[in-house]
C-alpha cells in the first residue's frame, strides 16, 4: 500500500500487480476501511490490525468476516473478486447451507456447521445432567426408574 500521510483521512486504491485501480476505500490514519460495504452481504469487514497472543498483528486485507455469502451480487463478487479471497469457513448449518450456497467464485469453502439443532440439543442434554445430578427432581416418573 503507498504511504498515506497519517495527519489526515485519506481514500486509498488497492491495485492488481497491474496497477489497475480495483477498490477505493476511504482509510483512516495508517490503515484502510476496516468495512467493506456489499449488496448481498452485511457486515463484512476486515480483521486486520488485531493484535493476537505474542503481540503479532493480523495483517490487513488478509482476514475477512462477514455474514453468509449466498446472496453476493454480481458487483459483490467483482469487489470480492479483486481481494483475491481463496477461502471461506462456512459456519451455517447444513439446511443453511443448502438453501444459499456461497456465492464467491473460485474460492474453496469449509464448512464447519454449528447446526442450530445440535446447539438446542446440547443445550437439553446440559439440563437434563443438571437435573440428574440433583437426584431426579423435577422429572416425573424417574425417581421410580432410578430406584429399581
Amino acid at each position: 500500500m503507498p504511504p498515506t500521510d497519517v495527519t489526515t483521512p485519506t481514500t486509498t486504491s488497492v491495485t492488481t500487480p497491474v496497477t489497475t485501480p480495483v477498490i477505493t476505500l476511504a482509510s483512516t490514519p495508517g490503515h484502510p476501511s476496516r468495512s467493506i460495504v456489499l449488496d448481498g452481504a452485511s457486515n463484512f469487514r476486515d480483521l486486520g490490525g488485531y493484535v493476537g497472543e505474542g503481540g503479532r498483528s493480523v495483517l490487513w486485507r488478509k482476514l475477512f468476516r462477514s455474514d453468509h455469502l449466498g446472496l453476493l451480487s454480481a458487483g459483490d463478487q467483482t469487489r470480492l473478486g479483486q481481494l483475491a479471497l481463496q477461502r471461506v469457513a462456512d459456519f451455517r448449518g447444513v439446511t443453511e447451507r443448502l438453501a444459499q450456497p456461497c456465492a464467491l467464485p473460485g474460492a474453496a469453502v469449509h464448512a464447519l456447521s454449528i447446526e442450530p439443532s445440535l446447539v438446542q440439543a446440547l443445550e437439553g442434554g446440559l439440563t437434563l445432567a443438571l437435573r440428574l445430578s440433583e437426584g431426579f427432581e423435577g422429572f416425573e416418573g424417574l425417581d421410580e426408574a432410578a430406584t429399581r
